[in-house]
């Protein structure tokens, strides 16, 4: 089972932004996690008939020397067009530089064994060779006549240097495969004769190589506007498509260079118009709901449905969820991961003092904390979650929601857990108003509150919010997280998480 996330609405942006003539190049951001290369490849798989997409992702070019950035490139895309796209080469077309490269009937045997070592290098798998050794089969003939026109009595001397470059390289680097690739692009591109194809090159997870391969990839492309004066693309591509964070790349451009190099300066040849921002938050949270029933409970998703899942009662669980992956602190690489998954719950006491017994069902906000948990991986990562989920809801005047009811409600069902040792779970009335309690929060600030029990059998604990540091009705963005947090602190430093 698998999790489809609608694109349709940013889908509309992006084509706009993609196809308007003048973006030429493209930076594609987004914060680490939001779902960027799920986006892209759904966008150009579902119009093939648009574009010819070539997709990089140099973050395993394990390489020593960052100078052989631009051979793995070329390599890489000559194996996205002979493997992916498939390419049947016009072989009256061929040039002789390209003839030298493959005219090698005796010596298929060194080219695919220099081929087949490097696939670790560019991410792909180890494919069936049968297309390489179809295509350069092919090749060959034309090839041989091709010289022997040009009565070229050096060939096969030609053909044994360029192997042996071959066999010490490792890595095909020579300039008759640029040449090769434009060719091939165009070819590719026009062979619908009522409409051409744009030919597109996108360069993923560009913020998550090495520093120093960053610049070197971003310089190669730099270096091609400059020395050819030209607006056009390396290798003939109508458009390329940076992907990144640019937020990350402008910290690792100050780390790398300094503060004082104008990093604006720098990046602006990168982009043609304005860079894209990539926000499928609206997208992500119509499959938020989704996600969360797609959780097998087992035994208990009565309990769930009810207590966690229910948005007219509880949908803490809910709420959670979207606020992590609204401020980033929750990829979506991960939640879907855990898509359709099992979580084992189990009804224990929770670690606090009372004349009676307080079972984790009693505070059904805290299980939501253990199902959270579970989500992001461990305790640990949702720590780290909560803290950029604070830090992100301070950033913003309205928080991630606007609904602030639903916020103060939420918080209201951690309260309990937190001023346990104030109230000791007595839910009593003074004359006709429940006994007002007040919980003093890290800040220093004082939430006053009554306890009250919900429930088909009154059996759940609540806090209903009367006041935060002496005013009624504050907006509870000033608040919400901090609450959530303490109640997850205090979680973490009992036995309660150790026996989990």
């Amino acid at each position: 089972m698998e999790l489809e996330i609608p694109i349709a609405k940013q889908a509309d942006v992006f084509k706009q932004h993609l196809d308007d003539e003048r973006n030429e190049r493209v930076i594609f951001s987004g914060i680490f996690g939001i779902g960027k290369s799920y986006f892209l490849n759904k966008y150009f798989e579902e119009r093939k008939g648009e574009y010819i997409t070539i997709s990089l992702k140099p973050i395993n070019y394990s390489i020593s020397n960052n100078d052989d950035i631009f051979r793995l490139i070329k390599y890489d895309i000559l194996y996205e067009l002979i493997f992916i796209q498939n390419l049947e080469l016009i072989v009256e077309s061929a040039s002789r530089s390209v003839a030298y490269g493959y005219a090698l009937s005796e010596k298929l045997p060194s080219l695919i064994e220099s081929f087949l070592p490097i696939l670790p290098l560019l991410n792909k798998e180890t494919p069936d060779v049968t297309p390489l050794l179809s295509f350069i089969n092919k090749l060959i003939p034309s090839f041989k006549d091709i010289e022997e026109t040009r009565k070229d009595t050096n060939l096969n001397q030609k053909l044994l240097d360029f192997v042996k470059e071959v066999e010490q390289t490792r890595v095909i680097e020579s300039d008759y495969i640029t040449t090769f690739i434009e060719t091939a692009l165009n070819s590719l591109a026009s062979n619908n004769e009522e409409h051409k194809k744009l030919k597109v090159l996108v360069i993923d997870d560009l913020d998550r190589i090495d520093p120093e391969h960053i610049f070197r990839l971003f310089n190669i492309f730099s270096a091609h506007l400059d020395y050819q004066n030209t607006t056009s693309n390396k290798f003939g591509f109508d458009k390329v498509v940076f992907v990144c964070h640019i937020q990350n790349i402008r910290n690792i451009f100050a780390a790398k260079y300094g503060l004082n190099v104008d990093f604006s300066g720098y990046i602006d040849k990168f982009f043609s118009t304005e860079i894209f921002y990539f926000d499928n938050n609206e997208e992500v949270a119509t499959a938020t709901g989704k996600i969360i029933e797609s959780i097998d409970f087992g035994d208990f998703k009565w309990f769930f449905e009810k207590h966690l899942l229910n948005t007219r009662e509880l949908g803490v669980l809910n709420f959670l969820v979207h606020e992590c992956i609204n401020s980033g602190s929750l990829s979506i690489r991960r939640i879907k991961s855990i898509y359709g998954a099992r979580f084992r719950f189990k009804e224990r006491n929770l670690p606090i003092p009372s004349s009676d017994s307080i079972q984790n069902w009693h505070i059904p906000a805290i299980i939501s904390l253990e199902v959270l948990a579970w989500i992001v991986s461990d305790m640990d990562s949702l720590d780290k979650a909560f803290q950029k989920l604070i830090r992100f809801g301070k950033s913003r005047e309205q928080g991630f929601s606007n609904d602030l009811v639903t916020k103060e409600r939420i918080a209201g069902y951690f309260i309990p857990f937190l001023g346990h040792r104030e109230h000791k779970f007595n839910v009593t009335k003074n004359g006709e108003n429940y006994i007002l309690y007040k919980l003093s929060l890290p800040s220093g600030k004082i939430i006053e509150y009554e306890l009250l029990k919900y429930g088909d059998r009154r059996d759940q604990f609540f806090g209903s919010i009367k006041s935060f540091n002496g005013e009624r009705n504050t907006n509870p963005n000033s608040y919400i997280y901090e609450v959530i947090y303490e109640a997850f602190k205090m979680l973490t430093d009992t036995d309660y998480v150790r026996t989990n």
